[in-house]
């Protein structure tokens, strides 16, 4: 297994250099504590896991479809374009910690009192809704949009799945309500992928399990990958899982982990030009169910 680990230097105190954001870059937020100096929470990698660029951010990031990408921290929504240049600030009405972007920059921002807040590519305000079965306050929600535009997803109260149309300002049925879900993706036609405390589910838009895989254990410890959140590769046999040892990329093929980055308390992790496989996808043969491997 390649492990590709941070190398500390005072580019980011210094100002460091300008990392264009290309397709299949990943970028994370994670509170690394191990570090002297501290850095930024946000960082950029090569889909290799390559570090790139520190980038001070916000916990909740997202991209769109152009390499635009949005953050989130308690009192503001900032986007920065695909140089990493900030290019807009907008001030929230509450303190916030999640996000979700659509692909055409649509963006919706979860503040504590479980109120989302809808925003234009532009930074405009357009409308606000109260999501329902949500902890209050709400703070650092999983929570995607599917690709439809339309359906967010989201973990609520006690960990379990739930799904608003925020086109339709409706709610809609809930899918695994019996599992507790630290980290939540949508998929292709209406499916989702969670991650439990000790496994990674696939579910079909019927609330089906289509896929089903024990979590890695840590590098160092016999216990398992807690995981703070999930994102798509490119190439959507592949998954990323931010995890308490490090951000992972999984091959969901063979279950191999070709590349680790060490992280600590990771928040976000976004891919730019994640493409979501579909639950019909998942047609792997039994013994690519039982588990992971090393």
């Amino acid at each position: 297994m390649r492990r590709a680990f941070l190398v500390v230097t005072l580019s980011f105190a210094l100002g460091g250099f300008a990392a264009d954001v290309k397709r299949g870059d990943v970028f994370r937020t994670a509170l690394m504590t191990l570090m002297c100096p501290t850095p930024p929470l946000g960082a950029l990698y090569a889909p290799d896991l390559t570090w790139k660029e520190w980038v001070a951010t916000g916990r909740a990031i997202a991209f769109d479809s152009v390499g635009n990408l949005y953050s989130a921290d308690d009192s503001t929504l900032d986007v920065f374009d695909s140089t990493l240049r900030k290019v807009r600030s907008v001030a929230l009405p509450e303190p916030a910690s999640s996000l979700a972007v659509n692909d055409a920059g649509i963006t919706y921002v979860v503040g504590e009192s479980g109120t989302v807040y809808v925003y234009s590519p532009g930074g405009m305000l357009q409308y606000r809704f109260t999501l329902p079965n949500l902890e209050l306050p709400a703070r650092q929600v999983s929570i995607d949009v599917a690709p439809e535009g339309c359906t967010l997803v989201y973990a609520g109260a006690g960990g379990s799945v739930n799904r608003f149309d925020s086109c339709a300002q409706i709610a809609l049925a809930p899918i695994a309500t019996d599992e507790h879900f630290t980290a939540i993706r949508a998929m292709r036609e209406g499916g989702f992928a969670g991650a439990t405390d000790s496994r990674l589910k696939f579910y079909n838009g019927s609330g089906q399990v289509v896929f089903d895989i024990a979590l890695p254990r840590e590098r160092f410890s016999p216990r398992l990958a807690q995981v703070a959140a999930i994102a798509f590769d490119t190439n959507p046999d592949f998954i990323y899982l931010a995890a308490n040892d490090g951000l992972r990329k999984l091959n969901l093929r063979d279950l191999s982990m070709p590349d680790i980055a060490a992280i600590t308390s990771p928040f976000s992790v976004a891919v730019f030009g994640e493409q979501r496989p579909t639950p019909s996808s998942f047609s792997l043969p039994p013994a690519h169910r039982r588990g992971s491997r090393h």
